[in-house]
């Protein structure tokens, strides 16, 4: 008993052996590299977004037909198809925007006299607008500031009943070149809140030639400025 007891003494204390020598030119082992964040995380492609904010006709236009300012609201969806670095992204878009300027005008209609009768009315100037975008962006943290250039299809209307404008209506459809700039915060998983600036340019000018007045230019260049709501996915 007394043997065994010594011999286990003698284990305990005894050295570990030293470790086998590595051979001649084996590469060691590299240390892990530090972590300094989490790891980038690509958002999802797709985006689709709504906007609402002061649409502004712009001179010569808003000066031929007032108002100048109205609302302004859209929709867009778009897809980013090449990132770079994590950092600088490209996409196609498609935008649709509506602007509407109102202004409380006394108009007057015709009687069955023949006569005319004064009414209070209101003077309309509405933009349908589509385009297809070219988008590059630059993303920093939650912060996604981005730029877009292209063209699209833009159709106008022109309501009144005000003597001055008669026959009181004009339509009208042509081609505008578009720009945009805008900055997204995003405050949660896919969910971002922004600002907009979107512009548009008629590359076709059609006037309308009231029936006692010279030609005056109604639909003519246009911009907007919006709070912006998008959804990635």
């Amino acid at each position: 008993m007394s043997s065994t007891l010594v011999l286990l003494v003698l284990l305990s204390q005894a050295e570990p052996a030293p470790p086998e020598p590595v051979p001649a030119g084996t590469p060691a082992t590299p240390a892990p590299l530090p972590t300094w964040g989490p790891e980038i995380v690509a958002t999802p492609p797709t985006a689709i977004s709504v906007s609402a904010g002061l649409g502004f006709r712009l001179s010569p236009a808003a000066d031929d037909m007032p108002p100048r300012f109205g609302l302004a609201i859209g929709t867009a969806i778009d897809h980013r198809y090449a990132l770079v670095f994590d950092l600088v992204d490209f996409g196609v878009a498609g935008v649709f925007t509506f602007q509407r300027h109102n202004r409380d005008v006394q108009g007057s209609i015709r009687t069955a006299i023949d006569k005319d009768m004064p009414i209070d009315d209101v003077r309309q100037i509405s933009t349908f607008e589509f385009a297809a975008l070219q988008t590059a962006g630059v993303r920093l943290g939650p912060v996604h500031t981005w730029l877009a250039a292209g063209a699209g299809l833009a159709i106008g209307l022109f309501q009144s009943r005000e003597v001055a404008y008669r026959p009181g209506e004009s339509r009208t459809t042509g081609p505008v070149a578009c720009g945009a700039a805008g900055v997204d915060i995003e405050f949660r998983d896919g969910v971002a809140l922004g600002v907009r600036l979107d512009f548009s340019h008629r590359l076709v000018r059609r006037r309308f030639t009231p029936d006692k007045g010279e030609p005056l230019l109604v639909f003519g260049d246009h911009a907007s400025f919006a709070a912006n709501l998008l959804y990635r996915f």
